[in-house]
């Protein structure tokens, strides 16, 4: 962002300036388009440049999480009509369309719910 309005700031006192190569015999807007063409390729090189040496400089901390103990809960299943909910150690009932609590990671219904 700093790097683009230097370049607004410096197109503007091109602006300011450009009349005065007329005196030199050249012509105003074709001193103008290469001048700016210029100063556009400078900034992209300025941001090349200073993004490259963020990237080198830029450290990264890894922390690895710890491992996950998985502990076995005892599971009642009931045929009655009411429900399909497993009770577990935590007095919670687990729906149909909930993550299963044996830790799979699949529903309730696609794995001990059958």
């Amino acid at each position: 962002d700093s790097l683009w309005m230097d370049h607004i700031d410096f197109m503007e006192v091109l602006k300011s300036e450009i009349g005065l190569r007329a005196y030199g015999n050249h012509d105003p807007i074709v001193e103008y388009k290469k001048e700016s063409s210029e100063l556009f390729g400078n900034m992209i090189n300025k941001i090349r440049t200073e993004t490259a040496m963020f990237l080198l400089n830029f450290k990264i901390n890894i922390q690895r999480p710890e491992p996950i103990k998985k502990q076995p809960e005892q599971q009642l299943i009931t045929n009655s009509g009411e429900s399909n909910t497993v009770k577990n150690s935590k007095n919670e009932n687990v729906g149909r369309n909930q993550m299963c609590p044996c830790g799979s990671g699949k529903k309730y219904k696609h794995c001990c719910g059958k």
